[in-house]
């Protein structure tokens, strides 16, 4: 483990403190609701390499090719 603060030296040490974590590019992140909170969390996923799908049932048609996510027309 990496105290904070301390200056990593080298690649090996940036490869030793990663190993433990997860890989998520290419992971699927389901929203339900695509408000105001719903977009602030999709597009930060999509800059992670989540592929991010959504449904909300009152949102205009186009919105989901304008953000680059997929719409899904049910929550089963």
């Amino acid at each position: 483990a990496l105290r904070e603060g301390t200056r990593v030296q080298s690649v090996e040490q940036i490869r030793e403190v990663a190993s433990g974590a997860a890989r998520i590019r290419g992971e699927t992140l389901g929203l339900i609701g695509l408000g105001r909170v719903g977009q602030a969390v999709a597009l930060r996923a999509k800059a992670f390499g989540f592929n991010v799908i959504f449904y909300d049932p009152y949102l205009a048609d186009g919105v989901e090719r304008s953000l680059g996510l997929q719409r899904v027309t049910t929550l089963q």
